[in-house]
């Protein structure tokens, strides 16, 4: 009978014991809880990056088919790439695209960032948007020549108005849905350069290119080759870069000098994408219907 009550007790567990066996089990619990926060972090920041991927070739593909499209004659089709704004330049072209935008196959785009500070303002300043004038508009014939009637009496005033009209679809971007400029939406968001540099023909050189210079502020020849440059911040580092102080212009080049937080946090986490578009004398190829 004492033989049996002294087993009994042998296997009861202390007090003591039964405080070690939690404080272990919470131990293993908090490393597993870690490991799941962490895998959880890595997920949603490779979600994040292959959402910006996704958005960056989007707009990219977008871009290059409308350029491989281009139409140009010697007869002056007007054509800009303007580089006023460091890091926020702008293109202006007449497109044969196949693809799902309103208007005839022919029509003038423009590709560019959004700018608040306009009135009324285009969109976000981060919003790389296309703007479309299209054969949905009354007026469109006027802007291709033989230029001479009223209001596009000629190849400048041509440039001038497609500028012109280009720029005013993008309004429609707005959160006014009733505006008149129905032609004008936004490509990908989250943008904080986008940069456009023109290449001529040069057999001199040893790449056979010339790089127009970047103090060109208005390009209006047509190119034969042009590089695209689009810079992104992903949506949760956007909104950590723009609550920061201090001023970033976009440039990418002369970071290392300065010790500007919001500059160098863009020179971590942003994203470069570029392509170069070969035009070549296809853009100077017949209207085909």
């Amino acid at each position: 009978m004492r033989k049996q009550a002294i087993n009994t007790a042998k296997r009861r567990f202390t007090l003591v014991e039964l405080l070690v066996s939690m404080g272990v089990l919470l131990i293993i619990l908090g490393f597993i809880l870690q490991f799941f926060v962490g895998s959880q972090r890595l997920w949603q920041s490779m979600e994040q990056r292959n959402s910006l991927y996704a958005d960056a070739r989007v707009a990219m593909d977008v871009m290059t088919t409308m350029l491989q499209n281009s139409f140009y004659s010697e007869g002056g089709i007007p054509f800009r790439i303007n580089r006023s704004k460091e890091y926020r330049h702008k293109i202006y072209f007449a497109t044969q695209s196949m693809q799902n935008l309103p208007g005839g196959r022919l029509k003038y785009v423009s590709f560019q960032l959004g700018d608040e500070s306009k009135s009324p303002s285009t969109g976000q300043d981060d919003e790389l948007k296309i703007a479309v004038f299209c054969s949905e508009e009354s007026d469109f014939t006027k802007y291709f020549p033989p230029y001479g009637l009223e209001p596009v009496t000629d190849f400048n005033a041509a440039l001038s108005g497609v500028v012109d009209k280009l720029d005013g679809q993008l309004k429609n971007t707005t959160e006014d849905p009733d505006r008149s400029e129905p032609y004008g939406s936004v490509l990908v968001r989250n943008v904080t350069s986008f940069e456009i540099t023109p290449y001529e023909l040069d057999f001199d050189a040893a790449t056979g290119f010339r790089k127009i210079s970047d103090s060109t502020t208005n390009y209006d020849e047509f190119p034969f080759m042009v590089e695209l440059k689009l810079t992104m911040l992903s949506p949760a580092d956007f909104t950590i870069w723009k609550s920061m102080s201090g001023s970033d212009d976009g440039n990418t080049e002369e970071i290392e000098s300065t010790d500007n937080a919001r500059v160098q946090f863009r020179k971590t986490h942003a994203y470069t994408f570029s392509r170069t578009v070969f035009i070549g004398e296809q853009s100077r190829m017949n209207i085909k219907e």
